[in-house]
């Protein structure tokens, strides 16, 4: 009984060894006898698909230690089946699986997405690298480029309606991507730093690191001195309990975003402040500092030499930057005479609407009333002079007519 119970407990074992038995015999020699061949292709479809995978790729990858069959698992013989199970990555990389599955990629494959990114197609196959390598794909002098074997592709975009289109090439004429591309700095934000790795969603989900909520914090990773100063201000507070309010991609864009000192970004970042603000925005353009960044100079007060770019707080607030106590200081930024009886300047005149201001209110109607009457008088003036004109003018031709007919007293002088 001893005896035949020690027989089915070794044959129990050997079933389960044998498996592994025969992994253990096919070694990676075996499998680049074939697949060292450049012409080793098969048919998927309409599609020649090559099965060219060169041993030294693979020996330098993070891989290079482990057996092909380690994660072509169902590899039990050579030559194999033309149809073999998709690597399952999730067995030694669960946590990064995990993530990905929950991301808008992964969703997309489980829902049938043929062009949904998958593991191979941001880490490759056989040559993968690790991160800091700069051969990596996902390196990050070369993850923009990794990215935009799909989101470079306007039509593919398109088909998906994923917006923009084109983000790649908005990128990289950013100047994130002008910083990373000519002076090739790591500290510079590329997909991942904004997106995330594995775990990128939608920007309407609220996990999202791109959801304009959680943007402060995402833009904060490396604009560490900024993102407290949005977040104490007015903007940052609202943010937090009602969708609308601006976050950061709302002034600097999400992936066009221009250096803050370009003449371009400063005179449309008052555009950009115009959007929610268009009452301040008229009454701004009807200033002397209006007037002049409407015709293109930037040298005059715009929307953030006045109340901050960043922290911008209600008038009210006496750590405002345009609270009263506060206005010397930062009208004096431009104007060094700068009192307190240079800060009465009205930055935002209202001489209509709501609430004008009575001054302004009265010297406009004045001025707008004097100027239809100055042009109504001598409109009509010139009207009235035309028609005298025009009078006299066939007046005297009458009178030459008269006086060129025969028997004129002038033709009778002559006689």
């Amino acid at each position: 009984m001893r005896l035949r119970n020690r027989v089915w407990k070794i044959g129990l074992l050997a079933g389960w060894m044998w498996p592994l038995l025969l992994h253990a015999q096919l070694k990676n020699e075996d499998c680049w006898t074939c697949h060292s061949d450049t012409t080793l292709t098969k048919k998927k479809g309409d599609k020649e698909i090559s099965l060219f995978a060169p041993a030294e790729p693979f020996q330098k990858s993070v891989h290079g230690s482990l057996d092909c069959v380690t994660c072509h698992a169902d590899i039990r013989e050579v030559p194999h089946s033309d149809t073999l199970q998709p690597v399952e990555c999730q067995t030694c990389h669960s946590e990064a699986f995990e993530q990905y599955r929950g991301s808008v990629h992964g969703r997309s494959i489980a829902g049938g997405s043929a062009d949904a990114a998958r593991c191979a197609d941001c880490h490759g196959k056989h040559d993968i690298l690790p991160v800091k390598d700069p051969g990596s794909r996902v390196y990050p002098l070369n993850l923009p480029r990794t990215c935009a074997q799909c989101h470079g592709d306007p039509e593919l975009m398109r088909r998906h309606r994923i917006k923009p289109e084109n983000a790649y090439q908005l990128y990289m004429d950013s100047i994130h991507g002008q910083i990373l591309q000519r002076s090739g700095l790591l500290v510079a934000a590329v997909c991942s730093n904004c997106h995330g790795s594995h775990d990128i969603r939608s920007r309407e989900e609220p996990t999202s690191r791109v959801n304009p909520t959680n943007l402060p914090d995402t833009c904060g990773a490396c604009h560490a001195a900024i993102a407290p100063q949005f977040k104490a201000s007015v903007h940052g507070a609202l943010l937090q309990v009602r969708r609308g309010v601006p976050s950061c991609n709302d002034c600097h864009t999400a992936h066009s975003i221009s250096q803050a000192t370009e003449p371009g970004y400063q005179l449309g970042v008052i555009r950009e402040c115009g959007q929610c603000h268009q009452e301040y925005l008229r009454s701004y353009r009807d200033t002397y500092h209006g007037k002049v960044t409407a015709l293109g100079y930037t040298t005059v007060a715009k929307c953030f030499n006045c109340h901050t770019a960043h922290q911008i707080l209600p008038a009210s607030d006496p750590r405002s930057s345009v609270h009263l106590s506060n206005l010397v200081r930062t009208c004096g930024e431009c104007h060094s005479q700068a009192n307190a009886r240079f800060v009465q300047y009205y930055p935002h005149p209202r001489r209509t609407g709501p609430k004008p201001h009575p001054v302004l209110r009265y010297t406009y109607l004045f001025m707008e009333g004097l100027l239809y009457s100055v042009l109504t008088f001598f409109g009509l003036h010139t009207v009235l002079w035309f028609q005298r004109s025009i009078r006299e003018r066939r007046a005297a031709g009458t009178r030459d007519e008269a006086a060129s007919e025969p028997g004129s007293g002038e033709d009778r002088g002559t006689s």
